[in-house]
């Protein structure tokens, strides 16, 4: 394994730990566990701070997270997450992500899930590249408040999805946007989307049916959050917020969806500004995300394969349309999934079975088909 201690702060978790804690609560769960990378063979998910990559940015971005997060209550024993640190800033520019890339594909080879915290969305960039280098397809989930596909020269928050989808080497299998608001949203770009197959969700869309979106999570390898999809009254500590958007608590569901996905390898949580967060009301609410985040990799482990373990869910045999649809549901955790003409199993919601049992074929089983063409 290879040893980054140098590369970050050492004293990003005694900074944050500013009061005694119960035997209970995170911080006195995780305060052991801070050195680097020690104790890392044990951990199941990995706290990851770091910061944008410019010049004079706060080293403390993260520990107000950390603080938030160390006061919450354990309710899940057999996880242990371990907070590794702060990434340290570095004089040249490019040395920084090569750093970051490094650490996220050596905890990606040692099978550690890892939160993100702090930085700009085109860190998502970064998650992904440890996919990249072993030639992975795999889906990924955005939470943004609009469509990143600016042209720019330089990549940012704003262009990077340009250089994840137009790479030469792509293996983003599958996209989904989750919560962004047309009005701030180019139509081509979402055009272009479309095109590709990919899934887009209005913000409307996602508060009119919550439940339907977890399985638009299920088999995301990595999950991107802008905070700038909370609406203004929520996101208080963000620096262009909308009028519109989605309540602190159901991003807090939406993370604990992320959490649930049996492929799930990073999970980043962009665009914090401490500077302009009143009442600390922005670290709290990002540390109830990383709690639910975590709540629901609890949940997510409890479903077994069903090509071994098919007592353990119940099966439903429809036919729409001379097209045979098998749906399965898990007895332990009530998802439901349902199969494609080629056998594979895809994410479902309830309502997707009910709309099969009433002759109509689901939008998502027939968006799957397509992506298979």
């Amino acid at each position: 394994m290879i040893d980054f201690t140098d590369f970050f702060e050492a004293d990003s978790f005694k900074k944050a730990y500013t009061s005694e804690l119960s035997t209970l609560q995170c911080g006195f769960k995780m305060r052991e566990s801070i050195a680097g990378t020690h104790g890392l063979e044990e951990a199941d998910i990995v706290l990851l701070g770091c910061h944008p990559m410019k010049k004079g940015s706060d080293l403390h971005v993260s520990n107000s997270i950390r603080e938030a997060l160390y006061q919450l209550y354990d309710w899940h024993p057999n996880i242990k997450v371990l907070d590794i640190g702060t990434i340290l800033p570095h004089s040249e520019e490019a040395l920084t992500p090569k750093v970051l890339e490094a650490i996220l594909t050596e905890l990606h080879n040692l099978g550690k899930v890892t939160i993100l915290i702090g930085g700009t969305q085109d860190y998502t960039l970064h998650q992904y590249a440890p996919f990249r280098k072993k030639k992975m397809p795999i889906e990924i989930t955005l939470i943004d408040q609009g469509i990143d596909l600016k042209e720019k020269e330089i990549i940012d928050d704003e262009s990077y999805l340009m250089e994840l989808l137009l790479s030469p080497e792509n293996y983003v299998k599958h996209l989904n946007v989750v919560g962004f608001e047309s009005y701030y949203t180019n139509p081509s770009m979402l055009e272009t989307l479309d095109k590709l197959r990919f899934d887009c969700y209005r913000v409307g869309r996602v508060r009119e049916d919550f439940s339907s979106m977890e399985p638009i999570f299920r088999n995301s390898a990595v999950v991107s959050l802008d905070l700038s999809v909370l609406r203004a009254s929520e996101g208080v500590f963000y620096k262009n917020p909308s009028p519109n958007g989605i309540y602190g608590d159901e991003l807090c569901a939406l993370a604990k969806y992320a959490g649930m996905s049996s492929e799930i390898k990073s999970f980043g949580i962009y665009g914090y500004l401490p500077e302009i967060d009143v009442h600390n009301i922005g670290a709290k609410l990002i540390a109830q995300i990383i709690w639910y985040f975590v709540d629901g990799y609890q949940f997510g482990q409890k479903d077994l394969p069903y090509e071994t373990h098919p007592q353990t869910y119940t099966e439903y045999n429809v036919e729409v349309l001379t097209y045979p649809i098998l749906f399965i549901k898990s007895k332990r955790t009530e998802r439901w999934w349902m199969r494609l003409l080629d056998e594979r199993f895809i994410p479902c919601a309830y309502n997707d079975y009910l709309e099969a049992a009433q002759g109509n074929l689901p939008d998502a089983w027939l968006r799957a088909q397509e992506r298979i063409i």
